[in-house]
């Protein structure tokens, strides 16, 4: 048997794995609005002549 040079093959597949897994948690936190801080409303006043 010859020997196979595997290091392209499994980093390809490490990089589509942390990809796939870093895409679908970036999609579920956004789905459930996890780690987004509440927004503060501001409200400019404007005074009435």
């Amino acid at each position: 048997m010859t020997p196979k040079n595997e290091t392209p093959a499994l980093i390809a597949s490490l990089l589509l794995t942390v990809g796939l897994l870093g895409g679908g948690g970036w999609w579920l936190m956004r789905q459930l609005n996890i780690g987004r801080l509440p927004q503060s409303q501001v409200v400019s006043e404007t005074p009435s002549t």
